[in-house]
């Protein structure tokens, strides 16, 4: 009676990868460009600029070696924005627009102003403020944990991250009781002090 031998693996004989040519077909991913309604500038009808939304004007370069521009009005103050592509000033006038859709310039302001804004006493209703033991220790939480986080950069920038890395920095005790509680309002994408940013 014949053996039958072990059954050998079956090998994938099919081509996996694309072909030389075939990869060079493919199209380079598209950039993120500034898209609004064109129309003719106001001083110069001859020249094209971009309306977006939230009253942002684009204008284009004039010549290749001229910057993207874009011009708005924030907290009543015009400013301003350039880069050297349409790439570029897209990318940074997505902030712009976050800002402007939530009616908050107070985003564009340090953490260290949003930590004392959380620990001063005026914010808390005269009939409930904090106590004298639970203010102190908040105080030395914040300087300890959150300030080293966030103090130096954007309220716009702050993220769901930089928050669990500074409970995660915090004793237990400190973790559960403060730090916690205190960067849980934080930790809004768009808002994350609530209507603080929204002053001017």
């Amino acid at each position: 009676m014949a053996q039958i031998g072990p059954a050998r693996p079956k090998v994938n004989t099919e081509v996996t990868q694309p072909s030389p040519a075939r990869a060079s077909r493919r199209r380079p991913r598209k950039q993120a460009g500034v898209a609004g309604e064109t129309r003719g500038s106001v001083r110069d009808p001859g020249r094209a600029v971009i309306e977006l939304d939230h009253g942002v004007t684009v204008y284009p370069p004039q010549d290749d070696e001229d910057p993207w521009r874009a011009v708005f009005t924030e907290n009543g103050q015009r400013r301003y924005r350039q880069a050297a592509t349409e790439a570029k000033l897209a990318a940074e006038l997505a902030k712009v627009t976050e800002r402007l859709q939530a009616g908050a310039p107070g985003m564009e302001r340090p953490g260290a102003n949003l930590i004392a804004w959380y620990l001063s006493p005026d914010r808390h209703p005269a009939s409930k403020p904090w106590s004298r033991k639970h203010a102190d220790t908040q105080r030395r939480l914040c300087e300890r944990f959150v300030a080293p986080v966030i103090g130096e950069i954007s309220c716009q920038d702050i993220k769901v991250a930089h928050m669990q890395r500074i409970v995660n920095a915090a004793p237990p005790t400190a973790r559960a009781r403060g730090c916690a509680g205190a960067c849980r309002p934080w930790s809004r994408r768009v808002s994350p002090a609530g209507t603080w940013l929204t002053r001017g």
